[in-house]
């Protein structure tokens, strides 16, 4: 996660940080750092955003319109980029994706807040019962935050992800709260079957 007023000119020490070699620009820092051999030799994929919420400026990036345009175009314009190797992800807070990529068409992916199980709802006490596998399940789809039709704006993001072809990404996917939901008093075994993601 990268500042999201990071430069311009900073944008080119990115770069040169995770691929550049030990003797060029930020490659000099990264290997007095201890890493001579670049990232991009090392990780199959460099995954970036700018800034954690896309908030200010209603998604158009945090010092103005097209900001963060710019610094992918740059970016993608840099010695070192590969794009087998860099991943730039779109974090989507409150703008909606498809809104914010007509802003930003140069990112890679766009971001969810997962919020998996984000708390205890009356449907997930029903139907879970002690199905093997119901909580790995639940793990892996984020159920009142995707599925339910009175709050989907998560199904509109997917929706405009598959639009474009392009793959969604998650943050914030262990943001989980046993306190929350319908019920007061949620039988402690099952919290503790949530709360170990089984």
């Amino acid at each position: 996660t990268l500042p999201g007023t990071l430069l311009l000119e900073e944008i080119d020490q990115v770069m040169e940080y995770h691929a550049a070699p030990a003797d060029v620009g930020f490659g000099k820092v990264r290997a007095r750092l201890g890493q001579e051999k670049p990232w991009t030799e090392v990780f199959d994929k460099i995954h970036l955003q700018f800034g954690n919420e896309v908030i200010t400026f209603f998604g158009t990036g945090y010092p103005g319109p097209d900001y963060w345009t710019s610094l992918i175009q740059k970016a993608k314009a840099s010695p070192y980029y590969d794009p087998d190797k860099f991943v730039f992800h779109l974090n989507e807070q409150g703008g909606g994706l498809g809104r914010l990529f007509k802003f930003h068409p140069d990112f890679d992916r766009g971001t969810i807040n997962g919020y998996h199980v984000f708390a205890i709802y009356n449907d997930q006490l029903e139907k879970a019962g002690d199905l093997a596998g119901f909580y790995d399940w639940v793990y892996a789809s984020a159920w009142h935050m995707w599925m339910v039709p009175e709050n989907n704006k998560n199904w509109e993001n997917l929706q405009a992800l598959k639009d474009r072809g392009l793959e969604p990404s998650i943050y914030e996917g262990g943001n989980y709260h046993s306190t929350f939901g319908d019920p007061k008093n949620a039988p402690m075994q099952q919290i503790n079957l949530m709360n170990a993601g089984r």
